[in-house]
């Protein structure tokens, strides 16, 4: 069941408004996963992947996706940054004091120019920054400053948007008040002399008697309550970054592939991935690839996303291809030699249990996908949000595919 377009999703909002795309053709599942159906009959699905579809077929902003193949990867490493921990932290100061730190050598996120890293940074931050008083801006200067630069350049592309501009003053003085304070308690000491002293070390005397006092009853109180509870809470579980460990990535191959009755992109394939019986997937490939390409093919497979049907057919797993830059091309991520279906597909060293399915709302597989890329080697990586790089690897050797190279793996 497909839902119209949700206008609490600000980025796609905004990104839609900026490359002047008609948001109503975008719709979205019951879990509020984001979808975009082409006229050919391909979906595109995430908030991510739609908005740099929107702006690589714009062709007004092609710079916004990186102009180098390094600046492309940033690019993609800092929207996923962005979406998962900027977006779903509870408490953004401690990610925002960081982000402080690595903008005082930046002007933009990725090189020196305006990117698409840049616009989702800047609306997943605009509530947190406008919440802030000016005080509290000045002790982030470089993301305040930053904040600023990013939200008038978007709105000189496009003054009627969605956000407002946030009056910020980059000029104002630092607070005053502490030091307005400071001169009157010199005057004022230079005239209290030493009743005031005697004063204050009398208070102090007192209040160190009374904290005794506080921290003896507090103490006590402490394990009467210790010795009453049976177990201690367990403690919360700490934020961890994207963990492909919970992907299922398998080897597979292809039995049989046939098209689609009822939509001419797309092929339906019998895919052995070492089960009982063969998993039924639909693919998006007619325009890059032709039957014989897929028939006995051995390819690489997400086996644990939520099945979701296509033009009637429902589909069990996701064939993992890489896409050149231009989209002119798509090649199959092929495993190494001698692997055989169900093998797992290990992702750097990251060689945990995969969740049984892949929960839509937790937007796991989204939080990762962004940093699969290949290399000058034609091999499969991720490029973590760390900048670390993680080769897709069947017990130690490495995936690759045909020609690719800079490419996406999706």
């Amino acid at each position: 069941m497909s839902l119209k377009y949700n206008s609490s999703n600000k980025v796609l909002d905004i990104i839609a408004d900026l490359v002047d795309f008609d948001k109503s053709k975008v719709t979205f599942t019951e879990d509020q996963n984001a979808s975009l159906r082409l006229d050919d009959g391909t979906v595109i699905e995430g908030t991510n992947t739609i908005c740099q579809y929107l702006v690589q077929q714009s062709g007004k902003f092609n710079e916004w996706m990186g102009l180098s193949d390094n600046d492309k990867a940033e690019v993609q490493q800092w929207i996923s940054y962005a979406q998962s921990t900027i977006k779903e932290a509870k408490d953004k100061a401690p990610i925002v004091q960081n982000l402080d730190k690595v903008l005082s050598s930046k002007v933009f996120m990725v090189s020196n120019y305006l990117t698409l890293a840049d616009i989702i940074i800047y609306i997943n931050l605009y509530s947190y920054i406008c919440k802030l008083s000016t005080e509290d801006r000045f002790k982030i200067p470089n993301v305040t400053r930053y904040f600023d630069l990013i939200q008038n350049l978007v709105h000189e592309i496009k003054p009627k948007i969605v956000f407002d501009l946030v009056a910020i003053n980059l000029n104002a003085p630092p607070v005053q008040k502490k030091a307005d304070k400071k001169d009157k308690k010199d005057k004022k000491d230079k005239k209290d002399g030493k009743d005031k002293k005697d004063a204050k070390q009398e208070n102090k005397k007192d209040a160190k008697q009374e904290n005794k006092k506080e921290a003896k009853q507090e103490k006590k109180e402490k394990k009467e309550k210790k010795e009453k509870k049976k177990k201690p809470a367990p403690e919360p579980a700490a934020e961890t970054g994207p963990d492909p460990s919970k992907l299922d990535i398998r080897v597979g191959h292809i039995i049989e592939a046939r098209k689609h009755e009822q939509a001419d992109s797309l092929y339906v394939e019998s895919v052995d991935v070492g089960e009982e019986e063969p998993r039924t997937v639909v693919s998006g490939l007619v325009k890059f690839m032709s039957l014989d390409q897929l028939i006995n093919r051995d390819v690489v497979l997400l086996c644990n996303l939520k099945p979701v049907a296509m033009r009637g057919i429902k589909s069990h797993a996701m064939v993992l291809c890489a896409t050149s830059t231009d989209g002119s091309k798509v090649e199959f991520v092929t495993p190494p030699a001698g692997t055989k279906p169900g093998d797992k597909v290990v992702i750097g060293n990251y060689n945990g249990t995969p969740e049984k399915q892949l929960n839509p709302k937790k937007k796991i597989f989204e939080s990762i996908q962004p940093g699969f890329k290949t290399t000058e080697e034609k091999e499969c990586v991720w490029y973590a949000p760390d900048n670390t790089v993680h080769k897709f690897n069947v017990n130690g050797a490495v995936c690759k595919v045909d020609s690719i190279v800079g490419g996406g793996i999706r």
